[in-house]
């Protein structure tokens, strides 16, 4: 449990966001992470992924989280307001970007699966 835990405070201290943009934190400029809530349906996902002119990239393994795409000239601020607006939205957020800092001098770093 001991190595997990430093294994834990290590990927903390060494990965942090990228170079801040102008706003905050950079994201990529045209995606952004939308979860719906556990009884929201695939047609209704679709629904608003289509009210609000945006396409599903990726499902992600957190239970309705999708990476969805905007159309080209989209903001990413006005589409999160936007979809959190929807009653099946739990949250949306940009697509943030993260970079390492360092890397670790653990030996068996690269064995570490929880990691990757």
């Amino acid at each position: 449990m001991g190595r997990l835990v430093l294994a834990a405070v290590v990927l903390v201290l060494v990965i942090a966001p990228s170079a801040p943009a102008a706003g905050g934190a950079a994201y990529v400029p045209d995606e952004v992470l939308v979860r719906f809530a556990p009884q929201v349906d695939g047609s209704e996902r679709a629904a608003a992924r289509r009210e609000h002119g945006v396409r599903a990239v990726r499902r992600l393994p957190v239970p309705g989280l999708q990476l969805v795409r905007l159309p080209a000239g989209g903001s990413v601020p006005m589409a999160i307001e936007a979809l959190e607006r929807e009653a099946g939205v739990l949250y949306a957020e940009p697509n943030f970007l993260y970079a390492p800092l360092a890397t670790p001098d653990d030996p068996f770093f690269g064995q570490q699966w929880g990691l990757h």
